[in-house]
């Protein structure tokens, strides 16, 4: 989770609602499992508790604490009306990311991660219009085309909404994202840590 806060202050009402999560919920699901032992990141072996098989078994106090500071800093964010986008194209991630953005009313990147999405984001806002622009009903775009031209328009209609489904509404940058994978998304990792430097 990388903050892309830029001192935002906004005395919104929001619900004090926050999730809390036991040990006993990251056991049952399975949390406590982690990689196998010779693929674990020598940096996270602090997190590691032991061995079993071959597996590495997480430390789930730590979790937890760990847990606890990630939805504070979320819930902080939320309640000075920012914006998150959550981050996640692995293939078995895509369908909860985009179900859990959408219930919570925030901005998901499930396809491909298009490089600039952040660090050019006036590029990316241009590209959205365009597909604002296409899925206009009764557009003037559309007026006097041949057909080859008007399959033309609607294969760009469809690549850019795949490209922009979760992020067609953002109208700025987000203040936080959320990320499933670090090794999968490292370049909206790099481009978070960039915005965050300048």
């Amino acid at each position: 989770m990388v903050n892309l806060e830029q001192g935002r202050n906004s005395n919104s009402q929001k619900d004090n609602y926050m999730i809390t999560v036991t040990k006993d919920d990251l056991l049952k699901s399975g949390a406590h499992f982690g990689h196998v032992t010779s693929k674990t990141n020598p940096n996270f072996r602090d997190y590691v508790l032991s061995q079993k098989n071959g597996i590495d078994i997480i430390n789930l106090d730590d979790t937890i604490d760990n847990l606890n500071k990630a939805l504070l800093f979320v819930k902080n964010i939320v309640e000075r009306n920012g914006d998150v986008l959550f981050v996640g194209t692995k293939k078995h991630a895509k369908d909860v990311i985009q179900q859990e953005a959408d219930r919570c009313g925030m901005f998901y990147v499930v396809e491909r991660w298009l490089g600039g999405t952040l660090t050019n984001f006036s590029t990316v806002k241009k590209s959205i219009k365009r597909l604002q622009s296409l899925e206009k009903e009764g557009s003037s775009l559309y007026e006097d085309l041949t057909k080859k031209e008007l399959l033309k328009l609607n294969r760009e209609k469809i690549k850019l909404s795949d490209q922009h489904r979760g992020i067609k509404d953002m109208k700025k940058l987000p203040n936080a994202i959320i990320v499933v994978d670090g090794r999968t998304e490292s370049i909206a990792i790099q481009e978070a840590r960039n915005l965050k430097s300048l």
